[in-house]
C-alpha cells in the first residue's frame, strides 16, 4: 500500500458510508503504517466466520507479496447479501499485532475502492478465533488533536460527535505511525469489544462470495 498525496475528502459522511466495519469508524487517507513493520510470522490465509454478525471473511495471499493479503468481507442481512473487498496486511508493533486495510486497487468498482481511506484494527489470534477491535472514535480524535494531525471537517449536522462521524485523518504515513506507536500502550485506545469476533473455517464450510456491492 503506498502512501497517496494531495488527497482531499471532502465529507466525512462518504467515508464511513464506504466501509462495513460496524459503523463510523476512524480512518486516515493514507497508510497507518509502512511496510517496513508488516509481518509474515502469522498466517491469516483462509476463510473466517462471525456467526454473531452473519459475516464471512476470506483473505488470499497476493501473488509475490508474502504477508499481503485481499479481503473479501461478505455480510447478510435481511434483504440482500453484501461482499466488500480491501487489500490488507499484518503489522507488529511492539509485540502488539495490527491489520491494516485499505482500497483494493484490482476489485471492481466497489465501496472498498471507492476512496483513498485505509483502517486499522487491534489484531488477537488465538489459535482459530481472530478478534479485531477499531479504534474508539472519542479517543482517537482527542489524541489526534493533541498531535497536530490533519483532520477531515466532518458533518456540521453531526456537531462533531465523532461515534456519529466517525474521524477521518488526512496526515502522512510517517506521523500516523507515530500516533499509532504513541498510543498503542493507552488504555481503550482500542475499543475492549471486538467489532469482529472470527472463527476459521475449513474451505468446505466457505459460502460462495456475491458480486462486489456497488
Amino acid at each position: 500500500m503506498t502512501a497517496k498525496a494531495g488527497v482531499v475528502v471532502t465529507s466525512i459522511v462518504l467515508v464511513c458510508a464506504a466501509f462495513t466495519f460496524s459503523g463510523c469508524i476512524v480512518v486516515a487517507t493514507n497508510p497507518w503504517l509502512a511496510d517496513t513493520s508488516a509481518t509474515t510470522n502469522t498466517v491469516i490465509a483462509g476463510g473466517w466466520v462471525d456467526t454473531n454478525k452473519e459475516a464471512f471473511a476470506t483473505f488470499e495471499n497476493v501473488p509475490g507479496q508474502e504477508g499481503r493479503y485481499r479481503l473479501a468481507l461478505q455480510e447478510d442481512s435481511p434483504k440482500e447479501a453484501k461482499t466488500w473487498r480491501y487489500e490488507c496486511s499484518l503489522h507488529l508493533l511492539e509485540n502488539t499485532l495490527l491489520l491494516q486495510t485499505g482500497p483494493d486497487d484490482k476489485a471492481e468498482i466497489s465501496p472498498g475502492a471507492a476512496v483513498p481511506a485505509f483502517m486499522l484494527f487491534k489484531a488477537i489470534l488465538n489459535g482459530d478465533r481472530m478478534d479485531l477491535l477499531r479504534m474508539d472514535p472519542e479517543k482517537a480524535k482527542a489524541s489526534a488533536l493533541k498531535s497536530k494531525l490533519i483532520l477531515v471537517a466532518g458533518d456540521p449536522e453531526k456537531n462533531g460527535n465523532p461515534k456519529e462521524e466517525g474521524v477521518v485523518i488526512g496526515s502522512w504515513t510517517t506521523d500516523l505511525e507515530t500516533f499509532v506507536r504513541k498510543n498503542l500502550k493507552e488504555e481503550e485506545f482500542f475499543d475492549p469489544e471486538p467489532v469482529y469476533s472470527f472463527t476459521r473455517v475449513a474451505a468446505t464450510n466457505a459460502p460462495a462470495a456475491a458480486p462486489a456491492s456497488r
